[in-house]
C-alpha cells in the first residue's frame, strides 16, 4: 500500500542532519527552502490515495514497472 502525506512527513521527520547556510535544519518538513518540495511530494501520496487522481499514476502496481 502507498502510504499516505502525513506518513511520508513523518518518515522525514527523524532528526537527520540536514545542513542549509552552515545552520542544522531541526524539521525540513517545516523549512522554508524545504517545506514546498516536501509539499509537493506529499501531495503525489495525496493524489494516489484521491479517487479522481489516483489513476493518474504511472504504473498500476501489479506490472511491477
Amino acid at each position: 500500500m502507498i502510504r499516505t502525506s502525513e506518513e511520508y512527513r513523518d518518515s522525514i521527520r527523524d532528526n537527520r542532519e540536514v545542513f542549509m547556510n552552515g545552520e542544522r535544519v531541526k524539521d525540513v518538513t517545516a523549512h522554508p527552502m524545504f517545506k514546498p518540495l516536501v509539499d509537493i511530494r506529499a501531495r503525489m501520496y495525496d493524489m494516489a490515495h484521491d479517487p479522481a487522481t489516483c489513476d493518474l499514476r504511472c504504473d498500476d502496481g501489479d506490472a511491477g514497472q
